[in-house]
């Protein structure tokens, strides 16, 4: 078992079918943020990968953070992305994935740490941080692209990042935002205290992920996930 640290956005109004919509007007249809963990089951995604790509490993279960935070709460928050132009000049990007804001993104900041209580239930086994300004798609060029196809929108919808990881990752600064990056897929233990090792999640294991704005002026929430085991019967 895997998680992936992301941002969920929810569709605050409704797109017709057959219509689209431009990066730059896709945050006229982001209501706010939730902070989400994608659980992935990725013994059962490896087995799909190929041919078929990823399906019910994927689909194992998600959760989102206790409240969402609206754009307008965010506003001190947008910036450009790091070292990447997602306004398309002179490149091959797709008109409707060009920005032509400067500031199209969020400095939003991902802090993610797993517990074993087994080992220690207060000092994390694994800790790492990411920003949502680092990956390679802003969240508007993501409803935008989704609209493309025509299929419409409807108030509500939630919408997930992806995993949010960041550059320059080391044993001592882990900045990568699940296991399978971590641990290379599982090549080798993500993290390793004493005798114990963290490559993929066990039974009991805990995940805590909070994302926070700026100079922490302003949190997204926390949200805690704990891992069971199968009851016995």
């Amino acid at each position: 078992m895997d998680y992936e640290a992301e941002l969920g956005f929810f569709v605050s109004q409704s797109l017709p079918m057959g219509k689209t919509i431009a990066a730059d007007e896709a945050k006229d249809y982001i209501f706010g943020f939730v902070v989400l963990n994608d659980w992935s089951a990725r013994d059962v995604q490896f087995t799909e990968m190929i041919p078929l790509g990823p399906f019910n490993g994927k689909g194992f279960a998600t959760s989102i953070s206790p409240w969402v935070t609206t754009l307008d709460a965010l506003e001190g928050a947008r910036c450009a992305p790091s070292g990447l132009d997602l306004r398309g000049g002179g490149s091959t990007l797709a008109p409707h994935l060009r920005h032509g804001d400067e500031n199209p993104t969020w400095n939003l900041e991902f802090e993610v740490s797993v517990f074993r209580p087994r080992y220690n239930a207060t000092q994390a086994l694994l800790s790492t941080r990411s920003n949502l300004r680092d990956i390679r798609w802003s969240p508007g060029q993501m409803l935008a692209h989704l609209a493309s196809s025509g299929c419409g929108l409807r108030t509500g919808d939630l919408v997930g990042t992806g995993t949010v990881s960041s550059p320059n990752d080391s044993p001592s600064s882990r900045t990568l935002g699940c296991l399978f990056e971590l641990s290379e897929a599982g090549r080798h233990p993500a993290a390793t205290r004493g005798e114990e090792t963290l490559t993929f999640l066990e039974d009991g294991d805990e995940v805590v992920i909070s994302v926070w704005a700026p100079d922490r002026e302003l949190g997204l929430g926390t949200l805690r996930g704990q891992l069971l085991g199968v009851p016995e019967e």
